[in-house]
């Protein structure tokens, strides 16, 4: 009997093939670790940018407030307030934007 006529693939064919496909593995793997870091470095920028523009409004509504303080670094309502005169009612800071 000869073993010719027997159907089936090779030890070097089967290694071929796995070679390949470890090979086309690694580029598509490869590609998408790539894009995965490339979203996660955006999404960084973005989270830094939109903390900065926080700590940019806050500094921006102090530095408008500050505007209304006296010499002493006191608010006119809170100088009202204590002194009683007149109400606090009446005596409101201005904010100009």
């Amino acid at each position: 009997m000869s073993r010719r006529n027997e159907q089936g693939f090779t030890l070097p064919e089967l290694l071929i093939v796995m070679i390949v496909t470890a090979i086309l593995s690694g580029v598509i793997l490869g590609f998408f670790v790539n894009q995965i870091r490339a979203i996660v470095i955006a999404s960084a920028k973005q989270d830094l940018l939109e903390q900065a523009q926080i700590g940019l409004d806050y500094t921006a509504q102090d530095v408008r407030v500050s505007a209304n303080a006296d010499d002493s670094n006191r608010w006119p309502d809170a100088t009202m307030i204590r002194s009683r005169t007149p109400s606090a009612a009446t005596c409101k800071p201005s904010l100009r934007m």
